[in-house]
């Protein structure tokens, strides 16, 4: 669908929470042209384009409609070609010559698609590496050019890309980028941008170590919460589509993880799915046939709510160097281990061994649990 250069003016001015009086009186006109542009009941006159693209800060190209009309293929090359340097790279000092060689092709680049948003998320990439914070005249002349073409490289994607991944990253970009400029406030303003669920883009506290520390810490924490609830899903789709062994690899293979990272604190995760891992586990290894492995996970999986319940009100500090700091919290206001025990219990899925020994031992003792919420 062709966007017309009316659309455009108005998508633009909304974008910048400017009233259509406001740019009438950044271009001199009167605030009836500009609704006549936004209505198409008339279009700019030439005299127009360049200030209107000034006030939007954008390219003509991008009023006109055929912003990030280019050859693919040809800039996807260019891209390539100036990262092979990079890839030979191996001590400091040759990596820093890299990025300049990098630099310099793909700016060069810029002079034959001077709007592709490709080419310059790759400058903003390139730009915020070789950047750096110096007192010394030369140097800090050099690093501001660079921070000036990341700036308006930036400014570009995030006004003109409506590719999600494309404007997060221009986001964390700026974030290092102020970062390094030591530019703390606009650096913070910029993570309001970014996903809080994943954790993204903690600003570096170069003169506090131990804020780093704890602001990592609490990225970590913030990204294995939600890998929990993907690993889930994952092994739902693999469970599904048949392959049990994929199913049950990528369960156990988080389950070690997070055992091995949480450390003592290992028996609260996870319990945000109504589907425990260890009675999925449970329930995988018995459709594999390895019974007395399903056994051992419902076992624990006893053991680790019954610890759940006993630590409910307490909280959690975590003391591990992967999450040091870091204070956890319950998903639930409330919970029940004897009806989450039976619940989980009581599934289909083991009806084959519910009248073995060691599953009428772990119901019994599941069913004595006082029928408390804590």
């Amino acid at each position: 669908m062709t966007v017309s250069i009316g659309q455009t003016i108005r998508r633009l001015r909304k974008e910048r929470n400017l009233t259509q009086e406001e740019l009438a009186q950044q271009l001199n006109i009167t605030s009836q042209a500009v609704s006549r542009w936004e209505s198409e009941a008339g279009l700019p006159d030439i005299s127009q384009i360049v200030p209107l693209a000034n006030v939007f800060g954008v390219s003509t190209d991008v009023l006109f409609g055929t912003f990030g009309v280019d050859n693919d293929a040809e800039v996807e090359k260019i891209i390539e070609e100036a990262f092979l340097p990079v890839r030979t790279a191996y001590t400091r000092e040759q990596t820093e010559a890299a990025y300049a060689v990098r630099w310099e092709r793909l700016r060069e680049g810029l002079k034959t698609y001077p709007n592709n948003l490709r080419l310059l998320s790759e400058v903003l990439s390139c730009g915020v590496c070789m950047f750096r914070y110096s007192e010394d005249p030369e140097e800090k002349q050099r690093f501001y050019e660079i921070y000036c073409e990341c700036k308006r490289a930036a400014d570009v994607v995030l006004n003109s890309s409506r590719d999600v991944n494309q404007l997060q990253d221009a986001h964390g970009y700026l974030v290092m980028l102020y970062t390094k400029a030591k530019e703390f406030e606009k650096a913070e303003e910029q993570t309001a941008f970014l996903p809080k669920n994943q954790g993204v883009a903690t600003i570096i506290h170069h003169s506090d170590l131990e804020k780093e520390i704890q602001a990592r810490c609490e990225n970590i924490y913030a990204y294995l919460r939600n890998l929990e609830f993907e690993i889930a899903w994952l092994s739902i789709a693999y469970r599904k589509q048949g392959k049990l062994e994929d199913a049950y690899s990528v369960c156990h293979t988080f389950y070690d993880t997070i055992c091995s990272v949480y450390g003592e604190y290992s028996y609260r995760m996870p319990f945000f799915v109504d589907e425990p891992y260890q009675g999925r586990l449970a329930a995988f290894s018995l459709q594999l046939g390895r019974t007395d492995e399903a056994m051992d996970w419902l076992e624990k999986m006893y053991d680790d709510k019954v610890a759940m319940a006993e630590n409910w009100r307490k909280g959690i500090h975590f003391d591990v160097p992967l999450l040091r700091g870091v204070s956890g919290e319950m998903a639930k206001d409330a919970y029940n281990a004897r009806d989450d025990l039976l619940r989980t219990l009581a599934r289909q899925e083991f009806d084959s061994i519910r009248n073995t020994d060691r599953f009428r031992n772990i119901l019994t003792k599941a069913d004595s649990l006082p029928d408390i919420t804590v």
